[in-house]
Protein backbone atom coordinates (compact mmCIF):
# COMPACT_ATOMS: atom_id res chain seq x y z
CA UNK A 1 0.00 0.00 0.00
CA UNK A 2 1.34 3.21 -1.26
CA UNK A 3 0.18 5.76 1.22
CA UNK A 4 2.13 8.16 3.68
CA UNK A 5 -0.77 9.66 5.36
CA UNK A 6 -0.50 6.86 8.48
CA UNK A 7 -1.36 8.20 11.67
CA UNK A 8 -1.76 7.28 15.66
CA UNK A 9 -3.59 8.54 18.12
CA UNK A 10 -2.47 7.59 21.78
CA UNK A 11 -5.57 8.63 24.36
CA UNK A 12 -5.16 10.80 27.76
CA UNK A 13 -5.53 8.55 31.24
CA UNK A 14 -7.11 11.29 32.84
CA UNK A 15 -9.01 14.28 30.71
CA UNK A 16 -9.96 16.25 33.56
CA UNK A 17 -5.91 16.29 34.38
CA UNK A 18 -5.25 17.78 30.78
CA UNK A 19 -5.12 22.06 30.08
CA UNK A 20 -4.14 22.39 25.87
CA UNK A 21 -3.12 25.86 26.82
CA UNK A 22 -0.36 24.21 28.93
CA UNK A 23 0.48 21.78 25.53
CA UNK A 24 0.76 24.66 23.77
CA UNK A 25 2.94 26.63 25.55
CA UNK A 26 4.95 22.69 26.00
CA UNK A 27 4.80 22.82 21.63
CA UNK A 28 6.25 25.92 21.98
CA UNK A 29 8.90 24.72 24.13
CA UNK A 30 10.01 21.94 21.61
CA UNK A 31 10.38 24.18 18.64
CA UNK A 32 12.94 26.20 20.53
CA UNK A 33 14.38 23.48 22.24
CA UNK A 34 14.21 21.07 19.07
CA UNK A 35 12.76 18.64 20.97
CA UNK A 36 11.88 16.25 18.14
CA UNK A 37 14.10 15.54 15.21
CA UNK A 38 12.14 17.06 12.30
CA UNK A 39 11.78 20.04 11.61
CA UNK A 40 9.01 21.88 13.63
CA UNK A 41 7.57 24.79 12.01
CA UNK A 42 4.79 26.22 14.30
CA UNK A 43 2.07 26.04 16.95
CA UNK A 44 -2.05 26.77 16.09
CA UNK A 45 -4.06 26.96 19.39
CA UNK A 46 -7.70 25.85 18.15
CA UNK A 47 -8.59 24.52 21.60
CA UNK A 48 -11.22 27.05 21.42
CA UNK A 49 -13.04 26.09 18.80
CA UNK A 50 -15.62 23.52 19.95
CA UNK A 51 -15.15 20.16 17.63
CA UNK A 52 -11.90 21.90 16.17
CA UNK A 53 -8.40 20.62 15.89
CA UNK A 54 -7.52 21.75 19.27
CA UNK A 55 -3.53 22.77 19.45
CA UNK A 56 -1.50 21.54 16.50
CA UNK A 57 2.35 21.33 16.54
CA UNK A 58 3.20 21.75 12.41
CA UNK A 59 6.56 19.46 11.21
CA UNK A 60 7.69 19.18 7.53
CA UNK A 61 7.09 15.88 7.59
CA UNK A 62 3.72 15.55 9.50
CA UNK A 63 1.73 17.29 12.46
CA UNK A 64 1.24 16.73 16.22
CA UNK A 65 -2.33 17.17 17.54
CA UNK A 66 -3.51 17.37 21.25
CA UNK A 67 -7.19 17.08 20.44
CA UNK A 68 -10.84 15.34 20.88
CA UNK A 69 -11.06 14.71 17.10
CA UNK A 70 -13.90 13.08 15.59
CA UNK A 71 -14.29 10.42 18.46
CA UNK A 72 -14.37 12.84 21.32
CA UNK A 73 -11.72 11.39 23.49
CA UNK A 74 -8.82 13.14 24.39
CA UNK A 75 -5.37 12.53 22.96
CA UNK A 76 -2.57 12.91 21.42
CA UNK A 77 -2.66 12.49 17.38
CA UNK A 78 0.33 11.91 14.76
CA UNK A 79 -0.43 11.78 11.43
CA UNK A 80 2.36 11.70 8.79
CA UNK A 81 2.00 13.53 5.75
CA UNK A 82 5.35 13.16 3.36
CA UNK A 83 8.87 11.78 3.32
CA UNK A 84 7.70 8.10 4.39
CA UNK A 85 10.19 5.50 2.95
CA UNK A 86 10.25 1.37 2.92
CA UNK A 87 7.41 -1.06 3.48
CA UNK A 88 3.96 -0.01 4.96
CA UNK A 89 5.18 -1.69 8.18
CA UNK A 90 8.01 0.43 8.22
CA UNK A 91 6.00 3.63 8.00
CA UNK A 92 3.91 2.48 10.76
CA UNK A 93 6.99 1.84 12.61
CA UNK A 94 8.60 5.16 12.41
CA UNK A 95 4.90 6.69 13.18
CA UNK A 96 4.51 4.64 16.03
CA UNK A 97 7.79 5.29 17.29
CA UNK A 98 7.14 9.04 17.03
CA UNK A 99 4.19 9.43 18.45
CA UNK A 100 5.19 7.41 21.28
CA UNK A 101 7.88 9.41 21.99
CA UNK A 102 6.01 12.63 21.99
CA UNK A 103 3.63 11.61 24.26
CA UNK A 104 6.46 10.50 26.24
CA UNK A 105 7.95 14.25 26.51
CA UNK A 106 4.40 15.64 27.34
CA UNK A 107 4.14 12.54 30.36
CA UNK A 108 8.15 13.88 31.73
CA UNK A 109 6.94 17.51 30.98
CA UNK A 110 7.25 18.86 35.29
CA UNK A 111 4.49 21.92 33.92
CA UNK A 112 2.07 19.24 32.80
CA UNK A 113 0.21 16.07 34.79
CA UNK A 114 -0.38 14.11 31.43
CA UNK A 115 -0.25 10.39 31.16
CA UNK A 116 -1.74 8.19 28.14
CA UNK A 117 -3.06 5.00 28.03
CA UNK A 118 -0.72 2.12 26.53
CA UNK A 119 -3.39 -0.05 26.97
CA UNK A 120 -5.57 1.03 23.69
CA UNK A 121 -4.65 3.35 20.83
CA UNK A 122 -6.39 4.66 17.49
CA UNK A 123 -4.42 3.66 13.94
CA UNK A 124 -5.52 5.35 10.76
CA UNK A 125 -4.87 6.13 7.06
CA UNK A 126 -6.65 8.94 5.68
CA UNK A 127 -6.06 8.93 2.25
CA UNK A 128 -9.70 7.29 0.80
CA UNK A 129 -8.25 6.96 -2.36
CA UNK A 130 -5.34 4.65 -1.81
CA UNK A 131 -7.02 3.13 1.65
CA UNK A 132 -10.42 2.81 1.53
CA UNK A 133 -12.34 1.89 3.99
CA UNK A 134 -13.40 -1.79 3.50
CA UNK A 135 -12.11 -5.24 4.15
CA UNK A 136 -9.12 -5.58 2.02
CA UNK A 137 -7.24 -2.48 3.52
CA UNK A 138 -7.92 -3.99 7.04
CA UNK A 139 -6.41 -6.94 5.88
CA UNK A 140 -3.46 -5.48 4.40
CA UNK A 141 -2.86 -3.09 7.46
CA UNK A 142 -3.56 -5.85 9.69
CA UNK A 143 -0.70 -7.76 8.12
CA UNK A 144 1.58 -4.52 8.78
CA UNK A 145 0.20 -3.28 12.18
CA UNK A 146 0.45 -6.56 14.53
CA UNK A 147 4.24 -6.92 14.14
CA UNK A 148 4.80 -3.92 14.92
CA UNK A 149 2.81 -3.34 17.79
CA UNK A 150 4.11 -6.62 19.65
CA UNK A 151 7.46 -5.23 19.24
CA UNK A 152 6.22 -2.17 20.78
CA UNK A 153 4.11 -3.43 23.48
CA UNK A 154 4.58 -7.10 24.17
CA UNK A 155 1.85 -8.02 23.75
CA UNK A 156 -0.53 -8.92 20.66
CA UNK A 157 -3.22 -6.44 20.02
CA UNK A 158 -7.20 -6.97 18.93
CA UNK A 159 -7.96 -4.45 16.26
CA UNK A 160 -11.60 -3.52 15.64
CA UNK A 161 -12.36 -1.64 12.21
CA UNK A 162 -13.44 1.58 13.88
CA UNK A 163 -17.42 2.38 12.38
CA UNK A 164 -17.74 6.27 12.77
CA UNK A 165 -20.84 7.95 11.76
CA UNK A 166 -22.91 5.25 10.83
CA UNK A 167 -21.47 5.43 7.42
CA UNK A 168 -18.19 3.84 7.21
CA UNK A 169 -17.57 3.54 3.64
CA UNK A 170 -17.05 7.42 3.21
CA UNK A 171 -14.93 7.93 6.17
CA UNK A 172 -11.01 6.99 6.44
CA UNK A 173 -10.15 3.71 7.65
CA UNK A 174 -9.56 3.29 11.00
CA UNK A 175 -8.76 0.62 13.90
CA UNK A 176 -9.39 0.88 17.28
CA UNK A 177 -6.20 -1.27 18.63
CA UNK A 178 -6.83 -2.37 22.57
CA UNK A 179 -3.55 -4.28 24.40
CA UNK A 180 -4.33 -5.66 27.43
CA UNK A 181 -1.14 -6.38 29.74
CA UNK A 182 0.40 -4.01 27.39
CA UNK A 183 4.11 -2.57 28.92
CA UNK A 184 3.84 1.13 29.67
CA UNK A 185 4.98 3.82 26.84
CA UNK A 186 8.11 4.51 28.91
CA UNK A 187 9.02 0.51 28.03
CA UNK A 188 7.61 0.73 24.63
CA UNK A 189 9.23 3.85 24.14
CA UNK A 190 12.81 2.04 24.53
CA UNK A 191 11.70 -1.06 22.50
CA UNK A 192 11.42 1.09 19.51
CA UNK A 193 14.53 2.53 19.96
Amino acid sequence: MDTQNVTFKLFVADSASAAPHDVTRAFHRWIQERALDELLIDVADYAHVHGGPGVLLVAHEAHYGFEHGSDGRLGLKYARKRGAAGSLGERIGVALKKVVRAARLLETDPALALRFRSDELRFSIEDRLRAPNDEGTLATVTAALVPVLEAAFGVAPALTQAQRHGQAAREPFAVDVRLPGALSLEDAAKRLD
